[in-house]
């Protein structure tokens, strides 16, 4: 089995571990603005999902994807490196992933963070997801990348994440992108077993204040974890760690 490309910045003074899991559509370099901070502190790990950045072509194949897969990938580099135990900073969908993570081996996880935070359980997030598929039919997907990454991160100082995400994006193929959007299928039974599973470990969930979509989500969440808070990072969208990166890393490193 193909181990995902990844990127290990080693701590010689420390034991710790923290695990970057990026979302749909980017890279491992969506935290070059988190490598500099966090590696003063731990042992870092950053990662190429199936299909992104470095991780092409990656055997065994399969004709389409679930859930299962994609977070087999992620366990299986994390034996492969031999970590035991790691805190977990995750972005968009990457939270999605940290959450059947979370449920499949909770003993691996210290602490969590889960930055852009996608959560069920709002009107917002499943007419969200119901436009994708409509327009899914209509539109190219690097069309459909552009179109939600306006409707994610509208505002000015939104434009370099909306132009980081755009060009990892385009670097995935037709194939691999309708792959990643069967991914559907497991999507809110994913999310709506996670909200009535007892969170056993600290979870910050870390969200821009200018991040309109899934926000009601997440105050909801946390509401219903006693291990969960909620933090807002502030002149921020969906994608916090670049929109406002040295509040993200003081807030993340502060609570790990």
């Amino acid at each position: 089995m193909t181990c995902l490309n990844h990127y290990v910045y080693p701590n010689q003074e420390e034991q710790k571990w923290v695990v970057f899991i990026h979302g749909a559509g980017g890279s491992s370099s969506t935290w070059d603005r988190q490598i500099g901070s966090f590696k003063l502190h731990y042992n870092v790990l950053t990662m190429d999902l199936r299909d992104h950045g470095g991780s092409k072509n990656m055997e065994p194949s399969y004709p389409s994807y679930n859930l299962q897969i994609v977070v087999d990938d992620i366990l299986h580099l994390i034996d492969h490196l031999k970590i035991s135990k790691a805190s977990f900073v995750t972005l968009s969908m990457g939270s999605f992933l940290m959450q059947r993570l979370a449920i499949q081996k909770p003993e691996l996880i210290e602490k969590c963070v889960l930055a852009g935070a996608v959560f069920s359980g709002t009107w917002q997030l499943r007419w969200f997801t119901r436009l994708a598929l409509v327009f899914n039919s209509l539109f190219t997907y690097k069309q459909m990348y552009t179109i939600f990454s306006w409707i994610l991160m509208p505002r000015k100082n939104h434009q370099l994440a909306r132009r980081l995400y755009k060009i990892q994006a385009h670097k995935l193929t037709p194939q691999e992108y309708l792959k990643w959007v069967a991914l559907y299928d497991d999507f809110f039974s994913t999310l709506d077993e996670f909200r009535n599973w007892k969170v056993g470990f600290p979870t910050l969930v870390l969200m821009g204040e200018q991040d309109y979509v899934f926000m009601s989500g997440a105050h909801r969440f946390v509401k219903r974890q006693p291990n969960a808070q909620l933090e807002l990072v502030s002149k921020a969208g969906h994608v916090c760690n670049i929109d406002n990166s040295m509040e993200f890393n003081e807030r993340c490193i502060e609570f790990l």
